[in-house]
This record gives structure tokens, sequence and C-alpha cells, in this order.
């Protein structure tokens, strides 16, 4: 069941990566592991033709940080969408994810994925291609589909 949850997430991925014109997209899991809670990633650096087996993350090496760190941990307390057009001038932007990827996050879309009223995980677009942010459209278009996953 969990499997084929992931495949059409990464099917709702590449779809928003396309619509947006997204660098890349991310989906991390909103979790409580010893009542501490966390975001861990479960579908990485997908982009709108990616194949789903190089963007699943191997539970061994996923990257794993408290809710109260950067911009995805915001969506899941705001329980709102962010888009921010420079993440160096963001207050809740942490370098932590780039850091241990070598990438360079420059504007940042998210919404947070909803189970009735609690967050269940946060979905991230990263660098707009062809602009310097994303657009309240592109929140319109990422929430749609999340809503119609």
């Amino acid at each position: 069941m969990r499997y084929q949850m992931e495949k059409t997430l990464h099917k709702v991925l590449q779809r928003i990566a396309l619509l947006i014109q997204a660098d890349r997209c991310s989906y991390f899991v909103f979790r409580s592991r010893n009542g501490v809670p966390e975001l861990s990633t479960v579908l990485f650096d997908v982009t709108h033709n990616s194949p789903f087996d190089k963007n699943l993350v191997n539970p061994n090496v996923e990257i794993v940080y408290p809710t109260d760190m950067g911009i995805v941990g915001y969506t899941v307390h705001s329980k709102k969408p962010q888009t921010v057009a420079d993440v160096k001038k963001d207050s809740h932007f942490s370098d932590f994810v780039d850091k241990q990827t070598k990438y360079t996050t420059k504007c940042m879309l998210t919404a947070p994925v909803m189970n009735g009223k609690e967050p269940i995980g946060v979905i991230a677009a990263l660098n707009k291609q062809g602009a310097s942010e994303f657009s309240k459209s592109d929140v319109d278009v990422s929430v749609f589909n999340i809503l119609h996953m």
C-alpha cells in the first residue's frame, strides 16, 4: 500500500515540477519518533521526467531533521503554503539539506499535505526555471494537484 502511495506522489511531483517549471521537487513526511516530531525525505530531487527508483529515498539514507528547522518545518507548523523569492533573506531558511546534497536553493515553494486538519507531509519545489521566484498561480497549481492526487 505504501509503495503505491509513493508512486502516486511521485507522479504528482513530476506533474507539479513540469507545470510550475521547478528545477526539482521533494516530498517530506511529517512523523513523530520517540515523541519527537520530525521531517524526513521520502521522494527527493524529482524532476518532470526522473525515474521513481532514482527519487525514492532508502530509509537507511533518508535526511531527517526537526520540525523547528527550515522553511519545510515552518510549513508544517503554519499549515499553509509558503513562497520564498530569496531563501537567503528568509529567517526560516536552513541550508542543512543544501550542505548535505551540494545543491543551491535560491527560491522555494512549499505546501503542506494534510489529512483533515493535520499535516502529514510537505512538498517542496525548488528554483523556478526561467524566473526568479514562484508565483501565486504556481501555489494554486501545486495545491490543486495535491488535493486531487
